[in-house]
C-alpha cells in the first residue's frame, strides 16, 4: 500500500502495519502528506538551501502557558520552571485573543499546514471549541494535547463532531501513578473524558491517542497501561514517548552557544534539567519496551523514538547521544507562542530568539527573513544545539535526519 494514496482516516485504522512510521507526525494525520517530502527536506542541505524555506508544513500554536494542574516534571509549571514562568508570560492579557487567533488562522490557510495546539493546557480557554472549529472548517487538520479534565459534556459533544482532529490525552501511568503526578482524582477525570469523547463520535473522527512519557513510576506498568487504555478505553492508538530531558552542564553549554551565536541569553533549556538515570532503571526500561514492542493489543501501539536496546542505553546516559543526527524543524515548522511572538523551534527554551510578532509582521516575511535565515544558518552549521538531543521533534525520525 502507498502511504501517499492513503487518506488520514483510513491510516489511523492500519494499525500496526505501519508502526514504523513517526508517531510525531501521526498526531497531525499527516503521515501521507509528508512521508514522501523527507527526501527534499534533506536535500536542502545538500544542495545549500541553508537559510530559505518553501511550504509551511506544520504550525505549533501556543494557545496559553496557563494550566490548572501543577505536575513536577512540567517545564512551564514544575520544579524547574522558574526560568521559563513569568507574570509577564503567562498573565492572560498577553494572549491572542479569539479574533487574533482567527485572523492568524486565515493568514495560514493558503499554506494548508496541519495546526497543533499547544500549551499549558489549551482547554483553560474558553474559547477553545470556537478555535478548534475555525481551523477544521478551513480544511486544516487540527491536533491537540490535553490533560482531559476541563472537557465539559457540552464541550465533549462539540468535539465530537470536528473533522480532521485528533486529541493526545495525557495519561502518565495507571491511577496510583497518574495521580501521583497530577493530583487525585485526574486520572478518573482524564479516562472519563476519553471513553466519552469515543462514545459520542459518529465516525473516525475525532481521533482519540493516549501519550505517555517513561518515568520511574511507570516502571512496572507499562504492559499493564497499554491493556487498558487499548481493552477499556479502546484508544485509537497508545502512545509511550521516552523523556525529554538534559544534564544541568549540557543546559549551560547550551545557554553559552545560543548566546554566541545569536547574541541572546536565553537560561530556559534548565527547565529541562533532570537527574541521571540509573543504569538499573535504564536496563528495566529496555525490558518493558521489548515487552510492548512484542506483544498485540488490539490497537496500534507506538514508542517515540524506536530504539534497540544499545541505544536506548546511549539515550539515557550519554548527554549528546540522540537518534538523529541533524534537525529540519526549521524549514518545515512555525511556532507562535501565545503572546504572538514567532519563532522555528517548538521548544519553550528559545523564547528569547523571535522572528517577529503576528500582530506586527507577516507571516511570509517573517518565514523567510532574516531571522530565520540566521537560525536555519545555526542549525545547517551545527546540525543541533546542545540540549536539543533528547527532543521528539527531533528523535522522531521525520524531523530530523540520520
Amino acid at each position: 500500500m502507498k502511504l501517499d494514496s492513503v487518506s488520514h482516516k483510513n491510516l489511523y485504522r492500519m494499525g500496526t502495519s505501519v508502526r514504523a512510521v513517526s508517531p510525531f507526525l501521526w498526531d497531525a494525520g499527516l503521515v501521507a502528506m509528508t512521508l514522501p517530502k523527507r527526501a527534499g527536506l534533506g536535500l536542502k542541505f545538500a544542495i545549500g538551501e541553508r537559510r530559505s524555506a518553501g511550504r509551511i508544513m506544520r504550525v505549533n500554536l501556543e494557545v496559553t502557558t496557563r494550566c490548572n494542574l501543577r505536575c513536577g516534571m512540567c517545564w512551564w509549571w514544575g520544579k524547574n520552571a522558574e526560568c521559563l514562568t513569568d507574570r509577564a508570560r503567562t498573565d492572560p492579557r498577553n494572549e491572542l485573543g479569539t479574533k487574533e487567533i482567527f485572523a492568524v488562522i486565515d493568514r495560514l490557510a493558503n499554506y494548508k499546514p496541519s495546526i497543533y495546539l499547544s500549551g499549558g493546557e489549551p482547554f483553560i480557554r474558553k474559547d477553545m471549541a470556537d478555535i478548534i472549529e475555525y481551523i477544521s472548517g478551513k480544511g486544516m487538520p487540527v491536533i491537540l494535547t490535553s490533560n482531559g479534565t476541563l472537557m465539559d459534556e457540552r464541550t465533549l459533544k462539540r468535539l465530537s463532531e470536528i473533522e480532521n482532529l485528533a486529541i493526545n490525552f495525557s495519561v502518565d501511568g495507571p491511577r496510583e501513578v497518574h495521580d501521583a503526578i497530577r493530583g487525585d482524582g485526574v486520572f478518573d477525570k482524564v479516562t472519563r473524558s476519553m471513553k466519552r469523547l469515543i462514545e459520542l463520535r459518529q465516525g473516525a473522527y475525532p481521533v482519540v491517542n493516549s501519550n505517555t512519557t517513561f518515568s520511574p513510576g511507570l516502571l512496572g506498568h507499562t504492559d499493564e497501561l497499554a491493556r487498558y487504555l487499548a481493552d477499556e478505553i479502546r484508544v485509537d492508538s497508545v502512545r509511550l514517548q521516552h523523556t525529554w530531558f538534559a544534564s544541568a552542564a549540557t543546559a549551560r553549554l547550551r545557554e553559552e552557544t545560543f548566546e554566541k551565536i545569536f547574541g541572546v541569553r536565553d537560561d530556559g533549556a534548565m527547565s529541562h534539567v533532570m537527574p541521571k538515570f540509573q543504569n538499573g532503571y535504564v536496563s528495566k526500561l529496555a525490558d518493558e519496551i521489548a515487552l510492548v514492542e512484542r506483544t498485540s493489543y488490539g490497537r496500534p501501539v507506538f514508542v517515540n523514538p524506536r530504539m534497540s536496546r544499545e541505544q536506548i542505553a546511549r539515550y539515557y546516559q550519554e548527554p549528546s547521544f540522540s537518534k538523529a543526527d541533524r534537525c529540519v524543524v526549521a524549514w518545515n515548522t512555525l511556532v507562535i507562542r501565545a503572546n504572538g511572538d514567532v519563532m522555528l523551534c517548538p521548544d519553550g527554551w528559545t523564547r528569547e530568539f523571535s522572528l517577529g510578532n503576528v500582530r506586527s509582521s507577516s507571516i511570509g516575511a517573517m518565514w523567510n527573513g532574516e531571522a530565520a535565515g540566521r537560525f536555519r544558518e545555526a542549525i545547517c552549521a551545527k546540525k543541533k544545539l546542545p540540549a536539543c538531543a533528547k527532543c521528539c521533534a527531533l528523535n522522531d525520525g521525520v524531523m530530523g535526519l540520520q
